[in-house]
């Protein structure tokens, strides 16, 4: 009977003893990390300069990178495969007249959707456009900002959201003079 007792308090102090060793090595991993950062994951891709604009927005969707910048004043798309390869050459999609424009684009389920500042002649304005998985408009551009009246100043940098039923956009406003204010509108899944 001593001599089990014995062997269970030299059992729980060995117990004890191993618990205070990994404790006190700090937490382990339960998984190797797949890649050690930073390195090289994929081909650098030369998406085709130059590019002129402000802002160069990314999205995934599911299968895919797609891409949007600038480009002597039109905006352009281009897609890339999970590994970094191109999918396929850019495309010009959208003509917006200026250089240095601001792009936003979220993918909604079957395309994408592009917000941009545009010049219209006078002003930036902003515009809404819908792509296919290619890059191809299937609806727009349409003017967003300044929506049924003649704009009378600057509208820039667009942000855009869709949340499955509907688009919000959002952007720096300049028509209350000497300050700027934060705009937003909701555009219809199909565009309108």
């Amino acid at each position: 009977m001593k001599k089990a007792i014995l062997i269970i308090a030299a059992v729980i102090l060995g117990m004890s003893s191993f618990a205070q060793q990994v404790e006190s090595s700090g937490p382990r991993a339960e998984v190797v990390p797949y890649c050690l950062s930073p390195q090289l994951l994929a081909p650098m891709q030369f998406i085709g300069a130059p590019a002129t604009g402000y802002s160069t927005p990314v999205v995934w969707n599911g299968r895919e990178y797609a891409v949007c910048y600038e480009k002597g004043g039109d905006v352009y798309f281009r897609r890339f495969y999970a590994d970094g390869t191109a999918a396929g050459s850019e495309t010009s999609v959208l003509s917006a007249g200026v250089s240095g424009i601001k792009v936003s684009m979220v993918f909604n389920g079957s395309g994408y959707g592009v917000v941009y500042d545009g010049y219209d002649g006078s002003y930036y304005q902003i515009y809404f456009a819908k792509l296919d998985l290619n890059g191809s408009v299937v609806y727009g551009p349409s003017r967003i900002s300044f929506y049924g009246q003649s704009p009378y100043d600057h509208c820039a940098y667009p942000s855009l959201a869709w949340n499955g039923r509907v688009y919000c956009v959002a952007w720096i406003d300049y028509r209350s003079g000497s300050d700027t204010d934060i705009f937003a509108a909701l555009v219809n899944a199909d565009g309108t």
